[in-house]
């Protein structure tokens, strides 16, 4: 059993290097699922990271051929609502872009990667949206935290507190 002095020096410890564990697994699985959840919703329902629908395809004014709507229609793509994916490879590179960390916590930013065109395609997308097409919801962003609670309590066990 460890004293008391030596309990607070091993909590002393844990917290310093709390940050950086709990970083690089934010960046690799929960990451993931991050990554997988906001893509999901936005491409199985639309629905914005503020709540409510993206704005809709909208046809061409004029009912002539041509527009964006027609186009995915004729690709064989839903139109009833806005999902961002046509070809599917923003979706795809959608990831991790780059963490920073600091000495009380991290921070971790997702967007486009690979290809430079990824992210500028989030970045239009966002301002025709006025709004980023990759928010996290309110029940995303407390799921994330009570996921991360659970790995900081594991990683309290796997320390020996």
């Amino acid at each position: 059993m460890m004293s008391l002095n030596e309990y607070i020096k091993k909590f002393d410890e844990f917290q310093k290097s709390l940050p950086e564990m709990l970083m690089a697994e934010v960046v690799g699985t929960v990451g993931a699922d991050i990554r997988a959840t906001v893509a999901n919703r936005v491409i199985t329902t639309g629905n914005k990271g503020s709540g409510g629908r993206f704005t809709p395809y909208k046809p061409k004014k004029d009912g002539s051929m041509g527009s964006y709507a027609e186009l995915r229609r004729l690709k064989g793509l839903q139109v009833i609502y806005k999902d961002f994916s046509f070809s599917g490879g923003m979706w795809r590179s959608f990831n991790v872009v780059d963490s920073e960390l600091y000495k009380t916590g991290f921070k971790v930013r997702f967007g486009g990667t690979g290809d430079p065109i990824n992210q500028n395609i989030i970045n239009w997308q966002s301002e025709r949206e006025k709004e980023s097409i990759i928010d996290m919801t309110n029940l995303e962003t407390e799921a994330l935290g009570k996921r991360i609670d659970k790995i900081v309590l594991r990683k309290f066990k796997e320390f020996g507190l």
